[in-house]
């Protein structure tokens, strides 16, 4: 497993479409990354990233332009979802620090069982909330899930 790298999540959204969505099917919200999740719902959606590296969430509008209007789509902001700490990321939130609607988080370098030096903690899912802002006006949080590499 010596080839770690950073994960780029990629949120394509129907900005149009979403206005009128339930549950942001395929069609209106779709994920993305460069870990080999393509074309996934956001209910399925669960993205490998690696211990240590980065996520990078990017969000860009399914067409970019509307009649005349051009489409934006920012991630502003990423919630771990539950009362417990992430066991994934080192902070339960980040957010769109630079104001240009891409929101980078860090993975934490899990800690092995201190009484079993040769322990691992096994790799699990976590949900969390994405909160997305299209065209500037509309706010709209969706929730996938990661999975760390050990």
């Amino acid at each position: 497993m010596g080839n770690k790298r950073d994960t780029y999540v990629i949120v394509t959204v129907d900005t149009m479409g979403i206005e009128k969505a339930e549950n942001y099917p395929i069609e209106i919200v779709e994920f993305s990354d460069n870990r080999g999740a393509n074309r996934i719902e956001s209910s399925k959606f669960s993205s490998i990233v690696d211990k240590g590296k980065k996520i990078i969430w990017i969000g860009i509008p399914k067409y970019a332009t509307v009649g005349d209007v051009v489409q934006f789509v920012d991630i502003k902001q990423i919630l771990i979802k539950g009362e417990n700490d992430s066991q994934i990321l080192k902070k339960n939130y980040y957010s769109d620090v630079n104001d240009n609607g891409v929101v980078v988080g860090r993975m934490k370098y899990p800690k092995l069982n201190e009484e079993d030096p040769n322990s691992k903690i096994a790799p699990h899912p976590e949900h969390y909330n994405i909160t997305i802002l299209v065209n500037g006006k509309n706010w709209y949080a969706i929730d996938p899930q990661m999975e760390m590499t050990i």
